[in-house]
């Protein structure tokens, strides 16, 4: 029977009781998630594994906004969004013994194994500043994103993608070099297939639908994309008539065109952060990140708008499309569909590395090559060769005698005489004499 190393025994016993943990999982519980990092091998909450939202729209749509409201902090300067020029990738992570949010800035060029480094809200609205002037500078886009990690015990555990801002063609004509490589670098956001697309159009008429253009070349159907509408409070004001606003805020036109599209619209708008005698503690605290306040300004923003709509249309049938968290509602199911999907991609890895090790601990040890056996052989041969000729030394003074000393003791003389030519003994004869005289 082979005795295998006892690790493989652990690991064959904890990766059962992982699949265990797996089966019985809530889909979004933080075991769950360091699990599933460990076991795909990504060793930390960025993997492609987790549910990711990116949000694309033209400039100055308010996407930005959007990131920190959908967030609950600030994090850049509204109204520089047209001078993005790289994706900001934001890593959520709900940690409930963070009460303040913490920002962790992944260094460029280290990869996985780079480390982080805390930084604050305003250190990281800094470094976008001063990246997008760097490549504004150079009159290029990079498609590798500013990876930062949040965690806060108010973050929801998923990945939020912030892309550039799609530029439109001047005057109907085909794009300009730039727009054209914003528009390749966003779509190479939107292809993977697992991503939820947060079409963002700033408009006031459906049939004018930029950025739903560009997202169908990479979800031809919208399957994957929610669309929203933004800065509802400044639309609600070009319109005169409830008919015309009833159309832009439910578009019957837009279900017949687009069926399949997953969700919306949905309408939301940020509040102003600038200082009034009221809020202005609450807005300062926003505007520098503050846990709560930021989130706290948006609830109130979304309850004046929904108040506001529903005076000019006389109904609060469409109140469930204001605001941010009615957002979140309608990406709830469709997170949860994902990290059920992180689920089983989990437990079928857990079960195919079960496998693996028990394939190993029930396969018979294979054959020695043979090399092997022929430098055994060589070695034993040498040893036996060794044990042959002898390698003990013994001091005849310590634990024995010469054969002349064991003469002279018995007294027995020599064994044989040898006699000279001349017959008189010769040297022999001479030698035995003089022991003898020298013990006498």
């Amino acid at each position: 029977r082979v005795a295998y190393p006892p690790r493989m025994h652990t690991s064959l016993l904890l990766l059962a009781c992982a699949a265990c943990a797996v089966a019985a999982a809530d889909p979004q519980s933080e075991e769950l998630l360091e699990l599933a990092a460990r076991v795909h091998g990504d060793g930390n909450l960025g993997g492609a594994n987790l549910p990711t939202v990116v949000l694309v729209g033209h400039q100055n749509a308010g996407k930005s906004s959007l990131l920190e409201a959908l967030l609950g902090i600030k994090l850049t300067h509204v109204g520089n969004e047209g001078l993005t020029r790289r994706p900001l990738q934001i890593t959520a992570q709900r940690d409930d013994s963070a009460a303040e949010p913490a920002l962790f800035l992944t260094r460029d060029g280290g990869g996985s194994g780079g480390g982080e480094e805390q930084v604050r809200p305003e250190q990281l609205r800094s470094l976008i500043e001063r990246e997008n002037a760097r490549l504004e500078a150079a009159g290029e886009y990079e498609a590798e994103p500013l990876r930062v990690r949040l965690s806060w015990r108010r973050a929801p555990t998923l990945v939020l993608i912030d892309t550039p801002g799609l530029i439109g063609p001047a005057d109907g004509l085909e794009l300009g070099e730039a727009a054209a490589a914003v528009e390749g670098l966003v779509l190479q956001h939107l292809t993977p297939p697992k991503r939820l697309i947060l079409c963002l159009e700033d408009t006031s008429d459906w049939a004018i639908s930029r950025t739903m253009a560009v997202v169908s070349r990479a979800d031809t159907d919208l399957r994957r994309t929610l669309l929203v509408g933004t800065k509802l409070d400044a639309k609600m004001a070009q319109f005169s008539l409830p008919e015309d606003l009833r159309g832009l805020v439910d578009p019957p036109a837009l279900a017949a065109e687009r069926p399949h599209l997953l969700g919306g619209p949905i309408f939301t708008s940020v509040p102003p952060l600038r200082s009034d005698s009221r809020h202005a503690g609450r807005k300062a605290a926003a505007a520098g990140g503050g846990a709560g306040g930021y989130s706290d300004l948006i609830e109130e923003h979304e309850a004046s708008l929904r108040r506001l709509l529903g005076s000019k249309l006389q109904s609060s049938e469409f109140d469930a499309r204001i605001g941010v968290s009615a957002l979140w509602r309608l990406m709830a199911p469709h997170l949860t569909a994902r990290w059920l999907e992180l689920v089983q991609e989990t437990s079928r890895e857990l079960e195919a590395r079960i496998g693996k090790i028990r394939a190993e601990l029930n396969a018979p040890p294979p054959p020695p090559p043979a090399q092997a056996v022929e430098d055994f052989a060589d070695r034993f041969a040498a040893c036996v060769n060794t044990l042959i000729k002898g390698t003990a030394s013994i001091s005849p003074s310590e634990h024995g005698e010469t054969l002349s000393q064991e003469i002279v003791a018995s007294a027995s003389g020599a064994l044989c005489r040898f006699t000279s030519v001349d017959g008189k003994g010769g040297a022999a004869a001479a030698a035995v004499a003089a022991a003898r005289a020298a013990q006498g």
